[in-house]
Formats: structure tokens, C-alpha cells, sequence
């Protein structure tokens, strides 16, 4: 009986990256969710830190920089009021941006805007406007997971 399990299984990032530190610019913002830029911004400063495989550096000592720009922010109802349909009940949210790494050394682009979105459900139980105000911080930190994630990866 031959037993595979984890033998080969290793921790952490599969491979190198070409890079061992980073620059994220600010992000720009070019979708309607209000103010939305410096939420993103500060969450994915924060989830690199956290991870440690990359060093935050500013521009001119980072070995690249990462672009991030929010294309798109939408709302689709996803149920009704009972009492009235065209009133929605709750939300499907979607935020999305557009991701491009470019070497600062060389030049090379490692990754050329690639999209990354964030999804969540809001209820509006206390109006759309306050749902949306309170959601807002939860996709801008799943958008930067999402976004940490896609650059750390081997592509």
C-alpha cells in the first residue's frame, strides 16, 4: 500500500518571485463608490505588511510598483420587499479594479491590468445609503486580499 498524502506538501508561496519588494501607489478611483480610493489603499498596504512575503518600500527603493485602479462599482438587487417588488430588500455589491505591476528596474511588465473584484450582500433594512456606508470597508478589505493574493502568486 503506498500512501502520497503530504509528503511533498510545502509551506508558504510555491515558487519565487522575481521581486522582493514593492511600491502601491495610491489608488485612483474611477468607479462610483464614493471615496472608496484611500479604504482600498490603506487595507492593501495592511494585508502585504501582514503577509511579509514582499517589503513595502517607497518608489524609488521598491524593486516594482503595483497600479491599482477601481473601474466599477455596482449594485443589482438581489430580493425584494414583500410587500412591494420593486423595492429591493437587498443588494448583490460588486467593486472592482484593474491591477498592473511594472519592474522598477527594467521596466518589464509583470502583470498588465489584470481585474480583481470584491462581492457582498447588503440589507437595507436601515436605507440603501447607510447599508452601502457600512459595507463599504468590508469590500474595500476583501478587494486587497484579492489583489495581495493575485501579485504573490506565481502567475
Amino acid at each position: 500500500m503506498v500512501l502520497g498524502g503530504c509528503a511533498h506538501y510545502q509551506l508558504g508561496l510555491p515558487g519565487d518571485l522575481p521581486f522582493t519588494s514593492i511600491f502601491v501607489k495610491p489608488v485612483q478611483n474611477h468607479s462610483l463608490a464614493p471615496q472608496a480610493d484611500a479604504l482600498v489603499t490603506q487595507n492593501l498596504r495592511e494585508a502585504f505588511i501582514r503577509d511579509g512575503s514582499l517589503q513595502l518600500r517607497p518608489e524609488s527603493g521598491a524593486d516594482v510598483t503595483l497600479t491599482v485602479t477601481l473601474t466599477r462599482y455596482e449594485r443589482e438587487r438581489a430580493a425584494v420587499q414583500e410587500s412591494d417588488s420593486f423595492l429591493g430588500r437587498s443588494y448583490s455589491v460588486t467593486l472592482q479594479a484593474r491591477i498592473t505591476i511594472v519592474d522598477n528596474r527594467n521596466g518589464d511588465v509583470y502583470m498588465d491590468k489584470r481585474n480583481v473584484e470584491a462581492n457582498d450582500v447588503v440589507y437595507v433594512d436601515g436605507g440603501l445609503t447607510q447599508a452601502e456606508y457600512h459595507v463599504m470597508p468590508v469590500l474595500a478589505e476583501r478587494l486587497a486580499s484579492k489583489i495581495r493574493n493575485a501579485v504573490i502568486s506565481i502567475w
